[in-house]
């Protein structure tokens, strides 16, 4: 599947998404930071629907760190192979 072919997906799923909690008085106005003015529904379900669906994934935040861990553990265990070496000479 290309890029353009899911970006549209992904924009249908949040627009669906958006006007499902519309449907549901599940989506408020919020007060814009710029102003004090109040947004229109619409803008305040797009920055909703914005901060929902960009959330970072638990499952990549745990890839990442798992990772990380790993990277270290990799290099303590050379860091300590170097320092078996040096003993043994």
């Amino acid at each position: 599947m290309s890029d353009a072919q899911r970006k549209n997906e992904r924009d249908s799923e949040i627009r669906a998404t958006i006007a499902r909690l519309k449907r549901q008085g599940k989506l408020k106005n919020q007060n814009n930071d710029d102003g004090g003015k109040e947004l229109s529904p619409e803008d305040s379900a797009i920055q909703e629907a914005e901060a929902f669906f960009n959330k970072p994934s638990p499952m990549k935040k745990y890839q990442e760190r798992k990772a990380e861990r790993d990277r270290i553990a990799a290099e303590n265990e050379i860091a300590n192979s170097g320092m078996e070496e040096d003993s043994d000479q």
